[in-house]
């Protein structure tokens, strides 16, 4: 059974599987049933652990529920203090990201990357070859965030191992960006 999913801006469809639990239980917001249920990252006062994607997509799950899913509050907050090309986020687009946007999993937390002033588009764990091949740009970049020689970083990286490489796409100029995280 193929189930829709709704197109998210920022979040890539193949990254969703990851974030997905096939199951036959109702949604938690609007009790539909479709197969499958958003399982990550939901943050809010309330204990919600399974939604639908149209509840995250429309907004409903947020004002209903109270809930979040991507932290930009606090990704932002962070990020802005090294990330000098992030330019400024509007407040729609961190409303976009954190109420209307589904959330990846992390070791630590879902930090959202930023770039030409908006959000970038999550694709999920880095490749090998997204690696391997990433330009001098997307390198620099991310050794000016981290702090830390990309070399040290990405020496024998597989994706979903204990050293999360997450890509990010900016939507305006196209850079692949880099989010690391560890267990």
């Amino acid at each position: 059974m193929t189930v829709r999913r709704p197109a998210f801006k920022y979040f890539e469809p193949c990254a969703l599987d990851a974030v997905m639990t096939a199951t036959d239980a109702p949604c938690e917001c609007c009790n539909a049933s479709p197969g499958e249920l958003y399982s990550g990252p939901i943050f809010g006062l309330r204990d919600v652990e399974l939604l639908c994607l149209d509840c995250i997509a429309s907004g409903r799950a947020a004002r209903e529920l109270g809930s979040s899913f991507a932290d930009v509050g606090t990704a932002w907050e962070v990020h802005s203090d090294f990330d000098r090309e992030a330019g400024d986020v509007t407040a729609e687009v961190l409303a976009e990201l954190g109420e209307r946007t589904p959330a990846y999993s992390s070791w630590q937390s879902p930090v959202w990357l930023f770039h030409c002033g908006d959000g970038g588009v999550f694709h999920g764990d880095a490749s090998e070859s997204d690696v391997a091949k990433a330009s001098t740009e997307s390198r620099a970049h991310f050794e000016r965030n981290f702090g830390v020689p990309w070399a040290e970083v990405t020496d024998g990286y597989t994706p979903s191992g204990h050293n999360g490489i997450y890509r990010f796409d900016c939507r305006n100029c196209g850079m692949v960006m880099f989010h690391w995280d560890c267990d």
